[in-house]
């Protein structure tokens, strides 16, 4: 599909879509008239994986603030020298947001310096003008691979967004910003790559301070922040205090294996408590207890996720703490023989006089 005009610009009065079986090539100003209205511009609908929206340098798609939806196999924003001046291509959707859909079944995109199914290179998107955000969504179970790029971004299910007003998890990729994690080089193509567990479960300790003997006692909320209830595979574990604890220098296929024992929690259940002996820690010393999902994204616990610091799609599966108790500190407790002038005494902490 060609989209040109004789006599001025390519306006829209109001809502509009258009649908090409492989291809659409903007060749003159694509303006929208109506404040707000939705355009939306699907340039593969035959899904042959050759359908491109193409916008030649100098021209300009602006939507006025209606949001820009794009379903295409590639998107190419021209640019080059015309008359000794040079021209580029750009997209503005004002207030709005500007949303750029793969249209094939595991699709790649890629953004940045990574080529993919669909690039879209760093320059490209800083030609890419929308308040509330540039959105990217995959279908199916294609990677989406950033690399090298200028704008800050955030993930959410199956997409990655630049410049998401709301985001918590900002991460950047060509310039290190203060306060901001920065990661060069990422390929997101699992479902947890995308979304992080939500949940901050509480452990309280029925007691910091433990003598070698006694149980361990931790009481539970599956999370402080919502009504959430315990899931029948939520699980809490007993662990040496920091032991394959660190994500980043412990190996993944040990990463939180290393528990003393663990029990499920009740399900269904706003709080509970669980025990562990003195036959499960056996001697003294500091541990902790940390607590896991059951309904993490895939399940006990269990995170699978793509390698990061690359743009390959190897994936590791491993298990993520939602939540680690304060440290336990486990006593030996002095025994106390045949010395002359010593009466053995036992106080529990809670009695005025010890018997």
């Amino acid at each position: 599909m060609i989209l040109e005009s004789a006599t001025g610009n390519i306006t829209a009065v109001g809502a509009l879509t258009l649908k090409a079986g492989a291809g659409m090539d903007v060749h003159d100003h694509f303006v929208s008239l109506a404040s707000g209205a939705d355009l939306v511009l699907n340039a593969d609908q035959d899904g042959v994986n050759g359908g491109t929206l193409t916008v030649y340098a100098g021209k300009t798609i602006a939507t006025s603030n209606g949001d820009l939806k794009v379903t295409a196999w590639d998107i190419d924003l021209q640019d080059g020298w015309e008359g000794g001046i040079y021209i580029t291509a750009s997209i503005d959707a004002g207030t709005a947001t500007i949303l750029l859909h793969a249209s094939s079944e595991g699709q790649s995109m890629g953004v940045g310096s990574t080529a993919q199914d669909m690039h879209v290179t760093d320059s490209e998107l800083l030609r890419m003008s929308a308040v509330s955000g540039v959105t990217f969504t995959r279908l199916g179970d294609g990677a989406i691979v950033i690399n090298d790029v200028s704008r800050t971004y955030s993930t959410k299910l199956d997409s990655v967004v630049f410049g998401d007003p709301e985001a918590a998890n900002v991460v950047s990729s060509k310039y290190k910003r203060a306060q901001i994690p920065q990661v060069k080089t990422q390929s997101y193509s699992t479902a947890a790559d995308f979304v992080v567990d939500a949940g901050t479960p509480r452990l309280e300790l029925a007691s910091s301070v433990v003598s070698l003997g006694e149980d361990v006692v931790v009481r539970w909320q599956p999370d402080v922040y919502s009504d959430r209830l315990s899931h029948e595979r939520d699980w809490v574990g007993l662990f040496v205090k920091g032991d394959c604890a660190n994500e980043e220098t412990t190996a993944h296929n040990r990463l939180h294996k290393c528990y003393l024992a663990s029990y499920y929690t009740t399900p269904g259940q706003s709080h509970g408590e669980t025990r562990f002996s003195h036959s499960q820690y056996k001697e003294a010393g500091e541990y902790e207890v940390r607590y896991f999902y059951g309904d993490s994204t895939d399940g006990h616990g269990y995170r699978c996720v793509t390698l990061g610091g690359t743009g390959s799609t190897y994936t590791q599966c491993v298990l993520h703490a939602q939540s680690i108790s304060a440290p336990i500190h486990i006593k030996q407790v002095a025994v106390l023989t045949n010395t002359p002038g010593l009466v053995e005494k036992y106080c529990d902490g809670n009695k005025k006089v010890c018997e």
